[in-house]
């Protein structure tokens, strides 16, 4: 770490003003230390260097020592699960696949990994972002489309609190409705037609029950919104709801679906994006391969990473790219940069896959059996 600047306007001073024989004044008085009180620097004999402390000698010691590589915190994969897994909620067969490592502590070994609370501010906040933002334009655009109008809106969320108070307040609420009126203008028109009721699912794909209910279904589609720049999850969400609907073929369901949120592509300014999904009429067959995946998962952790599956699956076969280069891609996902959070930092496949290269040929596999008809059936609207 670099001294102060006063500091190093002394040292100036001294190299300037003084010299030795072999013209290093400042290698004579000056003592750089190490970042780390615990560095062994400080413990060998006749160094500049010295400490008392044997607390951190010991850790010094241990520095000196071999490190033996980290090993995956589930090696041989646990028992498989009682046959009760196998009927499995629609809900939770989304989750799983959200973070299938996360889903396995969670559920089989009761682990939870959660990230600590929020620090409150100290100070009034004059601006609405980051996950206050997110929550408050998920709650303007359902309210929007339930018919709420914008000033009832504003009196609503400034009687909460939940705005910046006076003129700051208006500012801030117009900044944030803008974006959402026009979110909700160009989602509104795939919402023709009075909704259907909510369906409920009671499918057995070979030897799995799939249940739950299947809800915003209109006359021509099932529609799922997020006021937000879509992810993988989102993709997945859809795509598993539109697999049962179009297994379940119930009477005048409709057989097509769409998802319509923000462009992920767009960093600058929200882009409203949409795709449609056409039917599907192998849908049990490839319920089934993800039933399959979900079982395997529940023994050990499965090498599917929603981001960097999707990023490998989509260079692979959209952009029709070489795999080895396509990986490549998927890795950057993976590792991250100065720019973007990583998948690898998530708590759960740091636990399970540390020291490890996961995005190997199983995560391939994986993948490629996951996203590819996906893909098939997908159209950009």
């Amino acid at each position: 770490i670099p001294p102060s600047v006063l500091v190093s306007e002394l040292m100036d001073y001294i190299e300037q003003g003084f010299q030795t024989q072999d013209n290093g004044i400042l290698n004579r008085i000056v003592t750089k230390h190490r970042l780390q009180a615990f560095s062994p620097e400080y413990f060998k004999e006749g160094g500049k260097l010295f400490s008392y402390s044997e607390e951190n000698f010991e850790a010094a010691q241990w520095l000196q020592k071999d490190r033996k590589p980290g090993v995956p915190f589930i090696t041989r994969g646990l028992p498989d699960p009682e046959e009760e897994w196998k009927t499995v909620d629609l809900n939770d067969l989304y989750r799983f696949f959200s973070n299938p490592t996360r889903f396995l502590l969670n559920r089989r070994l009761g682990i939870y990994l959660e990230e600590r609370a929020p620090i409150l501010e100290e100070r009034e906040s004059f601006e609405i972002k980051g996950l206050e933002r997110y929550l408050l334009e998920e709650t303007l655009v359902k309210s929007r489309f339930a018919g709420r109008t914008r000033q009832e809106l504003f009196s609503l969320l400034r009687a909460s609190g939940r705005l910046p108070h006076g003129t700051v307040g208006r500012c801030a609420y117009e900044s944030v409705i803008q974006g959402v009126e026009s979110f909700v203008k160009k989602t509104g028109p795939y919402m023709e037609g009075k909704p259907l009721q909510a369906l409920e699912v009671d499918l057995t794909v070979s030897d799995f029950r799939l249940r739950g209910m299947i809800d915003n279904l209109y006359p021509e589609r099932l529609l799922r919104y997020r006021y937000a720049r879509v992810k993988s999850r989102d993709r997945l969400k859809v795509w598993i709801h539109h697999l049962v609907l179009n297994s379940l073929k119930a009477g005048n369901y409709p057989r097509k679906s769409l998802l319509a949120g923000l462009d992920p592509g767009n960093s600058k300014e929200p882009v409203w994006v949409a795709w449609e999904y056409v039917a599907v009429e192998n849908s049990e067959e490839i319920l089934r391969m993800l039933l399959e995946a979900y079982w395997s998962g529940l023994v050990k952790p499965l090498h599917f990473f929603p981001e960097s599956s999707w990023v490998y699956v989509r260079t692979l076969l959209e952009k029709k790219t070489p795999s080895e280069m396509a990986l490549e891609r998927a890795r950057l996902s993976w590792i991250g940069s100065d720019f973007h959070r990583g998948e690898r930092e998530d708590a759960y496949y740091d636990l399970c896959f540390k020291g490890t290269d996961p995005l190997d040929p199983e995560f391939r596999r994986i993948a490629e059996k996951v996203f590819p008809a996906f893909l098939a059936h997908q159209r950009k609207m």
